[in-house]
């Protein structure tokens, strides 16, 4: 039987861009996601996973996540999510692999937020610089205003 991490790596190689279209629209989902990499989780696999080579892909999923330690209350915090909706994202993060027991998170996932980010940052800025440009008038610049009496 293989070892847990070599086990963890045939899933991480299901990884898919797919995965991460879950992520769209679902700002709990993604700040579970970035809760998940700052919390401090620990994996501690034993040497070998009994019975692995007669699980199921999910079976096998599940049992690498039996020995992933966090503390929910910190994920919960870190999200901005209620315990109970931190553990029902997580869940579903799980179950996308857009999450992994040692504390990772999926290159999809990773690669959807890094594009959200600068989306965000591109239309902040772009929104700046039409703020600070000059308006359109009628007259020619450095042209003084004049106002007729009525």
């Amino acid at each position: 039987m293989a070892h847990p991490s070599t086990l963890l790596r045939s899933f991480i190689v299901k990884d898919s861009i797919e995965n991460a279209h879950s992520l769209i629209g679902d700002d709990s989902l993604l700040n579970l996601i970035l809760a998940w990499r700052r919390i401090g989780v620990k994996w501690d696999p034993p040497n070998e996973i009994k019975n692995g080579a007669t699980m199921s892909d999910n079976e096998l999923w599940n049992a690498l996540w039996e020995h992933t330690i966090y503390n929910a209350e910190d994920l919960a915090s870190a999200s901005g999510l209620s315990v109970i909706r931190a553990q029902q994202k997580l869940l579903m993060a799980r179950q996308l692999y857009l999450v992994y027991p040692d504390g990772d998170v999926s290159e999809s996932a990773i690669q959807f937020i890094q594009t959200k980010v600068v989306g965000e940052i591109h239309k902040a800025t772009k929104g700046l610089s039409q703020s600070s440009e000059p308006k359109e008038t009628n007259q020619a610049p450095d042209t003084p205003e004049i106002k007729f009496p009525q």
